[in-house]
């Protein structure tokens, strides 16, 4: 009798429904049927959790590595033995990846594919006003330095980011607070760090550049933002490797001068990572999926779809694509860093992204004000405040 097993998986990486026929290979050798479920990022949280509380559904998932010390704590997922873990070859990946699958001393994600955060930017309107690239995007000291200029010079929006509640707002922001030497959480998970001075310095970099984002441009989301980039409204926008300059989207002066490049500081690296339920009834078999999906084979052919970028470091290759947004993810990912494993760190990003968007509607009211470091103060010290209260921080 034909095993089944359940994989779910999140419709970023299921362009086109390619994932099922990928599987055929995996599916004869073990002579095995894998059924495959497609969850929505924005809704998979909730069903996540149904596993984890039901203990019942799939056997293997891929979830966001933010989540994985919440489902450990729950004791919902299944730790990979020593040998399966040594078979996996943790030196294939790069390390960061992979001690984001880590937890209390054991390894319970295996990472599938890595993403980052980018800023793309006009060639021809920065020549014009004498910036260099280069320079002007090695810290945010100097891309403060720079947007001023492109303001000076007639540039109406020189600066482009979304400021609507997102979460993709704290992803974009963190390398300015990693860049300043500061941190979110301690090490250990235990200790909130974003109100400290190096941390609080990487806030008010970020937003300060508040005063360079037209009237027009404010308040957006990352669509809104993206498209005002596309048909030439702004000269530099920070956004995900997902912003694509095809005909249909994008005017021809756009497509024809763009460019991209790493966050100045520190980028954040996001990832996901394929993991084994506990209530499986097939863990070895469900490893030897979690092997084929994230094997180096089955990587290659994969990661030929737009903005997801493997975790083996042999692949993770800039040479090897001319692909403007490939060179410059390759490099954020090999010099960035991921947010902290621990139990309640999807409770502080959530809230921290909350305080976020309310630090923009502020900024929006008057976005030259002299005291825009006073609101960040207000909203931020408060929010670390609240935390610690109820948390135990």
């Amino acid at each position: 009798m034909t095993i089944e097993l359940e994989l779910t998986v999140m419709d970023g990486t299921n362009p086109g429904g390619v994932l099922a026929e990928r599987l055929r290979p995996f599916e004869k050798k073990y002579d095995v049927k894998v059924n495959l479920t497609i969850l929505a990022w924005e809704t998979s949280w909730t069903d996540i959790v149904k596993y984890a509380l039901y203990d019942r559904g799939p056997d293997v998932s891929e979830i966001g590595s933010t989540w994985l010390a919440s489902l450990v704590g729950m004791n919902a997922l299944r730790p990979f033995s020593d040998s399966e873990t040594a078979s996996l070859g943790p030196a294939a990946y790069l390390p960061q990846l992979w001690k984001s699958g880590e937890y209390l001393d054991a390894l319970y994600g295996v990472p599938w594919f890595a993403d980052t955060r980018l800023l793309f930017y006009r060639r021809d309107i920065l020549k014009k006003a004498g910036v260099d690239p280069r320079q002007a995007f090695s810290s945010a000291q100097e891309l403060e330095k720079a947007i001023a200029v492109l303001k000076n010079a007639g540039v109406d929006t020189p600066w482009m980011v979304s400021t609507d509640r997102t979460l993709n707002n704290l992803h974009i922001l963190a390398a300015w607070v990693w860049g300043a030497g500061g941190d979110f959480l301690s090490s250990d998970g235990k200790e909130i760090l974003f109100d400290q001075p190096e941390s609080m310095q990487g806030f008010y970099d970020y937003f300060r550049l508040g005063r360079f984002i037209s009237a027009r441009s404010m308040l957006l989301n990352d669509n809104l933002a993206n498209r005002r980039f596309r048909q030439d409204k702004a000269a530099i926008l920070a956004s995900g490797p997902w912003v694509r300059m095809n005909e249909e989207e994008s005017y021809k002066i756009v497509r024809d001068n763009y460019d991209v490049a790493p966050l100045p500081g520190v980028p954040f690296i996001g990832s996901s990572h394929m993991v084994i339920w506990k209530h499986s009834p097939h863990g070895e078999l469900a490893c030897k999926l979690v092997e084929f999906l994230t094997s180096a084979d089955f990587q290659l052919e994969f990661y030929n779809v737009p903005h997801l970028f493997p975790s083996r470091t042999s692949l993770l290759v800039e040479e090897s694509r001319h692909d403007l947004i490939w060179r410059a993810s390759v490099e954020s990912i090999r010099r960035g860093r991921t947010f902290p494993v621990a139990p309640l760190w999807g409770l502080v990003e959530d809230r921290i992204s909350a305080e976020v968007g309310k630090i923009w509607a502020d900024i929006s009211i008057n976005p030259n004000a002299q005291d825009i470091e006073g609101i960040v103060r207000k909203h931020i010290t408060s929010l670390a405040e609240r935390l610690r209260s109820p948390t135990g921080f």
